[in-house]
């Protein structure tokens, strides 16, 4: 297994940033309760989420911990968000693992996460399959899981090419140097 971060390092940090100012926006507008504690809370829950991304770039090991905590991080900042806008923190889940585990776990977890959604939308909102807001945002979850994936298979076929180029390369060399080396001696 490979580090989550070796394929495209800055897409995490990049979507912890947008929930953090679509969040911050919604409170700081009035459009939510403006409860300070629960503010602070989604922002301490967002920034733990990046500490822990640091963490597992200089550890690079116990990847299914990492995915296990990013995930509990991530319901705890989506229950502290009003505005519910930081769902878009689980279209990470399918990449880091698609990026981590490989295809097959990638497209098990974003099922999972699509079906989680439906699942919260069931419980706690009546009727949403007729609110055109909630199919909305079903519908743009679904087109977010799957740039995600695509782009989790665009680095790793990267990550494949980069190596196989490597591979090659001290190939040609080995086969320069034994040829030099033929040569040398068969003009001694």
């Amino acid at each position: 297994m490979t580090s989550v971060r070796s394929g495209v390092p800055w897409v995490s940090g990049a979507v912890y940033g947008i929930v953090l100012l679509a969040g911050l926006y919604y409170a700081l507008a009035g459009l939510g309760d403006g409860d300070p504690l629960r503010l602070a809370g989604f922002v301490a829950g967002l920034a733990a989420v990046a500490v822990l991304d640091v963490a597992e770039r200089r550890l690079d090991r116990w990847p299914l911990l990492f995915l296990a905590a990013r995930l509990a991080l991530f319901f705890a900042v989506a229950a502290l968000d009003e505005s519910g806008l930081s769902r878009a923190l689980f279209v990470l889940v399918p990449f880091t693992a698609y990026l981590t585990f490989g295809r097959r776990a990638g497209l098990a977890l974003g099922g999972l996460c699509l079906a989680l959604l439906v699942a919260g939308f069931a419980v706690w909102v009546p009727g949403w399959y007729r609110d055109a807001t909630y199919l909305s945002d079903l519908l743009m979850f679904g087109m977010g899981l799957v740039l995600a994936i695509a782009m989790a298979e665009v680095a790793t076929r990267e990550r494949r090419a980069t190596a196989r180029v490597a591979e090659l390369s001290a190939a040609t060399e080995r086969n320069r140097l034994a040829r030099d080396i033929h040569d040398a001696s068969a003009t001694t």
